[in-house]
């Protein structure tokens, strides 16, 4: 009984009010990690664009969230590294102990849940399907990071915290957006599930009607090129795992020569570069996407409109 005493207390930080509905203006969280500078980065996915008829700007701004993370037993995250908020940098790990064996939980997972500072947030422009990041982290030991991700609400463990020990461990996300602006209005849930870079992806090859283009060196490499043909301009657009990384893109004719050239510093999440191929004649060209040290070539073609 003192052990669950102390517990209680020690978590009580994590303890949030229930959110009465869940809102029509919903996010999913994701963790990706990039295999060569063995980042963790956690994103906002949301599902819809500001501005909205809840938020009147162009940027999303908010004030609590909570960032579950499910990790293999062992996993150890190091120091948090905060981007759009002020996230707990050295979170508790919970699942371990005793009160949560004896309570059924999976042995072989624990738990972080990082809790940002409930002052107001800007997160800038949100898009709907396009990643906003949050904050990222390292690990201080080897476990395989496919089995790092987001704790998702229908999780035993989510049931387990609450029934147990009245402990609110479950994501969470409220913003502007979430709820009408009126001074009565009840925050509105906006956390919905969990999603992958793959998934994400997926879905932004699908509202252009293309396929992904990837190496199996790489596979969080992606690159999306639209319209296809084309005959003013074609969009490249890539997501990348890394901030400030020099990415080159070529257009070139069938013959080899370089026709244009433009070098970027890419941002985290989705990047997009538009070139201009209305003076090209019509035919066949090669984008030669260089991003590190992945090199990605796709054949467009250039048609009079």
């Amino acid at each position: 009984m003192k052990n669950i005493c102390l517990l209680l207390l020690a978590l009580s930080t994590f303890k949030i009010a229930l959110a009465q509905k869940i809102s029509d203006h919903q996010v999913k969280y994701m963790v990706s990690y990039d295999n060569n500078t063995k980042i963790f980065t956690a994103w906002v996915v949301p599902q819809y664009n500001t501005p909205n008829y809840n938020n009147g700007d162009k940027e999303e701004k908010g004030a609590t969230a909570q960032f579950s993370i499910k990790v293999p037993k062992g996993f150890q995250i190091s120091k948090i590294q905060s981007v759009a908020g002020d996230w707990e940098a050295n979170p508790t790990k919970l699942g371990s102990e005793e009160p949560f064996i004896k309570a059924g939980v999976d042995k072989n997972f624990e738990y972080y849940i990082i809790g940002k500072t409930p002052s107001e947030t800007n997160y800038g422009e949100f898009k709907s399907d396009e990643p906003v990041v949050l904050f990222n982290f390292k690990t201080t030991n080897n476990s395989d990071p496919k089995l790092v991700s987001v704790l998702e609400s229908n999780d035993s463990f989510v049931k387990i915290a609450q029934d147990v020990f009245s402990l609110n461990v479950a994501p969470s996300f409220y913003s502007r957006s979430g709820q009408a602006p009126k001074v009565d209005a009840i925050p509105s849930e906006q956390f919905k599930t969990q999603t992958t870079l793959e998934a994400v992806i997926s879905e932004a090859t699908q509202k252009q009607g293309e396929t992904v283009l990837s190496t199996e060196k790489e596979p969080t490499t992606r690159v999306i090129m639209y319209p296809n043909p084309a005959s003013e301009e074609i969009n490249v657009k890539f997501f990348s795992t890394k901030d400030a990384q020099i990415v080159t893109i070529y257009l070139v004719n069938t013959v080899g020569v370089e026709l244009q050239r433009h070098k970027i510093k890419s941002q985290l999440g989705f990047n997009n570069t538009a070139l201009k191929v209305g003076t090209l004649t019509d035919g066949t060209y090669t984008i030669k996407t260089v991003i590190g040290e992945t090199i990605i070539n796709e054949k467009i073609v250039k048609i009079s409109q």
